[in-house]
């Protein structure tokens, strides 16, 4: 694992490093190049290799997980180009031969080459996504809930490697959310039309995408969901919001405690054993 870890990292800074110095050539010959400008080049061009793999390093951009970057790694990768950007700026003030405008022209390169590395294979998924150009093979699913965990969960359903399911459509009982996307995926109606939805989009999997629902509202969504055919699964609780995560391998069958439309009680067992044990016990109550 830690091998593996290296070897990435290695790729990534090789990759990085390549990156610098077509930044550097191609914004010097864009801007002002000249042949004796080669020699500047070269040492401008080594500092900026160093400079950025020492940056990037420290703003965490090698920690990025490549199959699934989001807003916060865009954000942070960002921050690390513009303090790159930062400090060819103050160059410019002590070296008169390296232009602001090359300087400028290297940065916004340089965002473009570096970030295409980190950002192609979200990007690739996206597009896949936007133009329909996905597989159809995997469990047809229906989302009740288009919240923030169903939205992080939909996500991580597209973006998985090993696709398992298959998202149809959203339900959720927000009227102002009815007919708006989330990354393709309409959100068709409440959870009232879950049975014909179901029908209608042959659902195989509803999955119920709701944390902090309260135990009442998951019943009645469950007893909906009996009038269907599909098999339910859900999150199992707010944690997953704590985490910033809803993650495939978080979903769970349904339990009978989501059924009781209350919050379980929690006995005592030992004290209880304690006087009923040796007796005749009659139990009252189906729970």
């Amino acid at each position: 694992m830690a091998k593996d870890k290296f070897i990435k990292n290695l790729i990534l800074i090789t990759a990085d490093v390549i990156s610098v110095i077509v930044a550097c050539v191609l914004s010097m010959l864009l801007t002002t190049w000249q042949i004796g400008s080669l020699p500047l080049l070269a040492i401008w061009a080594a500092a900026n290799a160093v400079a950025v793999v020492v940056i990037f390093t420290a703003f965490g951009v090698y920690k990025i997980v490549l199959t699934s970057v989001g807003i916060v790694d865009a954000l942070r990768f960002t921050v690390a180009v513009s303090v790159v950007y930062a400090l060819n700026a103050l160059v410019c003030v002590a070296v008169e031969d390296i232009h602001f405008s090359t300087v400028t022209v290297f940065a916004l390169l340089l965002f473009v080459l570096v970030g295409s590395l980190r950002f192609a294979a979200r990007t690739l998924r996206s597009i896949k996504y936007v133009f329909h150009i996905r597989p159809t093979g995997g469990v047809r699913a229906m989302i009740v809930g288009a919240g923030d965990a169903g939205s992080m969960l939909l996500r991580e359903l597209q973006n998985s490697n090993k696709i398992e399911y298959y998202p149809v459509c959203f339900v959720d009982d927000d009227e102002l959310k009815l007919g708006a996307k989330i990354s393709e995926v309409k959100i068709m109606g409440t959870t009232q039309d879950i049975p014909d939805l179901c029908k209608k989009l042959s659902v195989e999997e509803i999955i119920i995408a709701l944390p902090t629902a309260e135990k009442t509202q998951i019943k009645r969504i469950l007893d909906i969901c009996k009038l269907t055919k599909c098999k339910v699964k859900t999150l199992p609780g707010i944690y997953q919001l704590i985490n910033g995560e809803a993650t495939i391998g978080q979903l769970r069958e349904v339990q009978i405690a989501d059924l009781l439309g209350r919050e379980q009680v929690t006995v005592n067992l030992d004290d209880i054993m304690g006087y009923i044990e040796n007796e005749v016990v009659l139990v009252t109550g189906g729970g």
